[in-house]
């Protein structure tokens, strides 16, 4: 039953955001991303991941049970 939670909760996510690109905006170290901005289709900023978390103010809380 889990499965047709996360398979409907990714079709709100795409019908609502589109594919969204990821751009880095910090590292830590080399080349470990730490700091990631994320725009939807239409180029804005819908949210922020950084440092194993998702903005909670952002409404992107990426595809996550």
């Amino acid at each position: 039953m889990k499965w047709i939670y996360r398979k409907i909760k990714r079709w709100v996510s795409l019908l609502r955001f589109g594919h969204v690109t990821n751009k880095i905006v910090g590292t830590a170290g080399h080349d470990v991303p730490a700091e990631i901005e994320i725009y939807d289709r239409n180029g804005r900023n819908v949210g922020f991941w950084g440092y194993g978390s998702y903005d909670p103010s952002g409404p992107y809380q990426g595809e996550q049970d």
